[in-house]
């Protein structure tokens, strides 16, 4: 039997990241797009 491929969904919080510009400094906007990355798929 093959694995089923896994999605990883990343929520970086700190203000110079490169790939979000600090979009989810707030721990309400951390929280929301965690949930958002979980409802797409991300675990």
């Amino acid at each position: 039997m093959k694995a089923a491929p896994q999605i990883l969904g990343i929520v970086n919080i700190t203000e110079d990241s490169f790939s979000d510009g600090g979009r989810f400094l707030s721990p309400e906007k951390a929280v929301h797009h965690a949930f958002a990355l979980m409802q797409a798929g991300g675990g």
